[in-house]
């Protein structure tokens, strides 16, 4: 590599011409408040963003359409300030944060199965489940379904301290009761969570298995 700068694209060679990129990168500005007061006038996004404007118009759209802007005639387009960025391991187990409310739905004794028996290294033939609906200002976001060990299913918080040692992230549709739990139609996107926690020790106590909804949370490492 020489110690010459790149010349500066112009053009539509300097355009994020896919539609998918844009939205894709509109989304992610509006989820780290880029974009938390001002109007999203399209001319300015063509702009700031080098897409064309049918580009930029297609995605506000969709994105509409995902619950994360509100586009009103002659009023523009505005975010509707509904989003949730969490932390990869929020909430933490056992435990609800100020801002987070939870509902139990279920608390009771189910029998094990072969994946639960290996992602938490036991042979215990019963776990304790509970399955919470979980909801923030009063806004239910999503569902959290945990599988607990005996040794870790001692009182209503649940645990003492534990640390998350596996994670894996995915997405489904809301079928019909969850969309009916969550206020939202039926088959949206949802994000999946699947995490193995442990203790200080390193046994692992718990499994639980999370769905947010994809037009409320986005999840985050930093």
């Amino acid at each position: 590599m020489s110690g010459e700068s790149t010349p500066r694209l112009r053009g539509v060679e300097a355009r994020h011409t896919t539609r998918r990129i844009l939205r894709d990168l509109l989304a992610a500005s509006i989820r780290h408040g880029e974009f938390t007061t001002d109007s999203l006038a399209e001319f300015r996004l063509v702009t700031r963003f080098g897409a064309s404007r049918g580009a930029v118009r297609e995605a506000l759209l969709t994105l509409a359409g995902d619950g994360l802007l509100r586009r009103r005639k002659r009023l523009g387009t505005h975010v509707t300030d509904n989003t949730v960025r969490l932390r990869w391991d929020e909430p933490p187990l056992g435990r609800t944060p100020s801002r987070f409310t939870s509902e139990v739905l279920v608390d009771r004794d189910v029998l094990s199965t072969s994946l639960l028996r290996r992602l938490l290294r036991s042979e215990d033939h019963d776990l304790r489940m509970r399955d919470i609906r979980l909801a923030i200002e009063g806004v239910p976001i999503g569902f959290r379904t945990a599988y607990l060990r005996a040794t870790a299913s001692h009182g209503s918080a649940g645990i003492g301290p534990v640390s998350a040692v596996y994670a894996e992230l995915g997405t489904a549709r809301a079928d019909a009761q969850a969309a009916r739990l969550l206020r939202v139609d039926a088959g949206v996107p949802m994000l999946t969570r699947m995490q193995v926690f442990a203790d200080v020790e390193g046994d692992r106590l718990a499994v639980t298995f999370d769905q947010f909804r994809g037009d409320r949370v986005s999840l985050s490492w930093d």
